[in-house]
Protein backbone atom coordinates (compact mmCIF):
# COMPACT_ATOMS: atom_id res chain seq x y z
CA UNK A 1 0.00 0.00 0.00
CA UNK A 2 1.43 3.35 -0.81
CA UNK A 3 -0.43 5.02 2.05
CA UNK A 4 1.65 2.54 4.81
CA UNK A 5 4.65 2.90 2.68
CA UNK A 6 4.57 6.88 2.55
CA UNK A 7 3.33 6.85 6.35
CA UNK A 8 5.91 4.26 7.40
CA UNK A 9 2.99 2.48 9.03
CA UNK A 10 1.76 -1.65 8.42
CA UNK A 11 -0.55 -2.28 5.28
CA UNK A 12 -2.79 -3.87 8.10
CA UNK A 13 -2.64 -0.89 10.29
CA UNK A 14 -3.99 1.50 7.41
CA UNK A 15 -6.76 -0.83 6.57
CA UNK A 16 -8.00 -0.98 10.08
CA UNK A 17 -7.83 2.68 10.60
CA UNK A 18 -9.43 3.07 7.42
CA UNK A 19 -12.26 0.69 7.88
CA UNK A 20 -13.05 2.31 11.58
CA UNK A 21 -12.36 6.45 10.21
CA UNK A 22 -13.24 6.34 6.86
CA UNK A 23 -15.18 3.03 6.08
CA UNK A 24 -15.93 4.31 2.45
CA UNK A 25 -12.64 5.11 1.28
CA UNK A 26 -11.51 0.99 1.62
CA UNK A 27 -10.72 -0.23 -1.89
CA UNK A 28 -11.52 2.60 -3.66
CA UNK A 29 -8.03 3.95 -3.98
CA UNK A 30 -5.86 1.00 -4.96
CA UNK A 31 -4.39 1.28 -8.34
CA UNK A 32 -2.21 -0.91 -9.95
CA UNK A 33 -0.88 1.11 -12.52
CA UNK A 34 0.62 2.82 -9.73
CA UNK A 35 4.02 1.42 -7.84
CA UNK A 36 3.14 0.72 -4.15
CA UNK A 37 6.80 -0.40 -3.12
CA UNK A 38 9.31 1.88 -1.59
CA UNK A 39 10.94 2.27 -4.47
CA UNK A 40 8.75 4.32 -5.28
CA UNK A 41 9.59 6.31 -2.54
CA UNK A 42 13.06 6.73 -3.65
CA UNK A 43 12.51 8.12 -7.30
CA UNK A 44 14.35 11.50 -6.57
CA UNK A 45 16.18 10.94 -3.66
CA UNK A 46 19.58 10.49 -4.80
CA UNK A 47 22.82 10.52 -2.52
CA UNK A 48 23.42 13.86 -3.25
CA UNK A 49 19.48 15.41 -1.98
CA UNK A 50 19.95 12.91 0.71
CA UNK A 51 23.21 14.99 1.64
CA UNK A 52 22.06 18.09 1.31
CA UNK A 53 19.14 17.51 3.53
CA UNK A 54 21.14 15.96 6.49
CA UNK A 55 23.45 19.05 6.02
CA UNK A 56 20.73 20.96 6.09
CA UNK A 57 18.81 19.56 9.39
CA UNK A 58 22.59 19.45 11.17
CA UNK A 59 22.81 23.14 10.27
CA UNK A 60 19.37 23.90 11.48
CA UNK A 61 20.03 22.20 14.80
CA UNK A 62 23.08 23.69 15.29
CA UNK A 63 21.98 27.22 15.03
CA UNK A 64 17.89 26.45 17.12
CA UNK A 65 18.98 27.07 20.54
CA UNK A 66 16.36 24.45 21.84
CA UNK A 67 18.21 21.72 19.59
CA UNK A 68 21.54 22.25 21.01
CA UNK A 69 22.76 19.90 23.24
CA UNK A 70 22.86 20.62 27.03
CA UNK A 71 20.53 20.66 29.49
CA UNK A 72 18.04 23.75 27.77
CA UNK A 73 17.63 21.08 24.63
CA UNK A 74 14.08 21.02 23.46
CA UNK A 75 13.41 16.94 24.83
CA UNK A 76 15.75 17.31 28.13
CA UNK A 77 13.84 15.49 31.35
CA UNK A 78 14.18 16.24 34.88
CA UNK A 79 16.01 13.20 36.36
CA UNK A 80 16.75 12.18 39.83
CA UNK A 81 19.13 8.90 39.51
CA UNK A 82 20.64 6.88 42.30
CA UNK A 83 24.46 5.48 41.39
CA UNK A 84 25.64 1.58 42.44
CA UNK A 85 27.48 3.52 45.48
CA UNK A 86 24.50 5.44 46.38
CA UNK A 87 25.11 8.91 45.68
CA UNK A 88 22.01 10.52 44.18
CA UNK A 89 22.35 12.65 41.05
CA UNK A 90 19.37 15.19 40.16
CA UNK A 91 20.04 17.33 36.67
CA UNK A 92 18.27 18.08 33.18
CA UNK A 93 19.24 16.19 30.19
CA UNK A 94 20.30 12.50 30.75
CA UNK A 95 22.47 12.55 27.72
CA UNK A 96 24.21 16.15 28.88
CA UNK A 97 24.60 13.77 32.34
CA UNK A 98 26.49 11.33 30.80
CA UNK A 99 28.77 13.83 28.55
CA UNK A 100 29.96 15.23 31.53
CA UNK A 101 30.26 12.49 33.94
CA UNK A 102 32.08 9.78 32.12
CA UNK A 103 33.81 8.50 35.04
CA UNK A 104 30.63 7.07 36.48
CA UNK A 105 30.49 4.46 33.71
CA UNK A 106 32.16 1.79 31.94
CA UNK A 107 34.20 2.65 28.84
CA UNK A 108 32.08 0.29 26.85
CA UNK A 109 28.61 2.01 27.97
CA UNK A 110 29.59 5.37 26.82
CA UNK A 111 30.72 4.75 23.28
CA UNK A 112 28.81 7.19 20.94
CA UNK A 113 26.88 5.52 18.16
CA UNK A 114 25.57 8.07 15.48
CA UNK A 115 27.68 10.58 16.06
CA UNK A 116 26.79 13.92 14.34
CA UNK A 117 24.77 13.97 11.73
CA UNK A 118 21.16 14.97 12.34
CA UNK A 119 21.52 14.08 16.05
CA UNK A 120 20.18 10.39 17.43
CA UNK A 121 23.27 10.36 19.32
CA UNK A 122 23.24 7.22 21.83
CA UNK A 123 25.60 4.85 24.18
CA UNK A 124 24.62 2.18 26.28
CA UNK A 125 24.79 4.48 29.43
CA UNK A 126 22.12 6.58 27.93
CA UNK A 127 19.99 3.52 26.57
CA UNK A 128 20.00 1.83 29.89
CA UNK A 129 19.52 4.95 32.05
CA UNK A 130 16.47 5.77 29.43
CA UNK A 131 14.81 3.03 30.33
CA UNK A 132 14.95 3.23 34.01
CA UNK A 133 11.57 5.86 33.69
CA UNK A 134 9.52 2.64 32.57
CA UNK A 135 10.68 -0.48 33.99
CA UNK A 136 11.00 -1.91 37.58
CA UNK A 137 14.56 -2.95 37.77
CA UNK A 138 17.59 -1.27 37.35
CA UNK A 139 20.45 -1.05 35.19
CA UNK A 140 23.66 -1.47 36.27
CA UNK A 141 22.57 -0.70 39.58
CA UNK A 142 21.36 2.41 38.82
CA UNK A 143 18.02 3.64 39.97
CA UNK A 144 15.55 6.09 40.14
CA UNK A 145 15.73 8.01 43.12
CA UNK A 146 12.29 8.68 44.57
Amino acid sequence: MAIAAATGHSADYIKRRRARHAPGTVGQYHSPARPSSLAALAIGRTPEVIARAKEGAARAAREHPRRRKGPDQAAAREWALRAPDGTVWRGRNLYEFVRTHPDLFEPEDRVWKRVGGTGNEWCRATAGLGKLRHQRRGWKGWTLAG
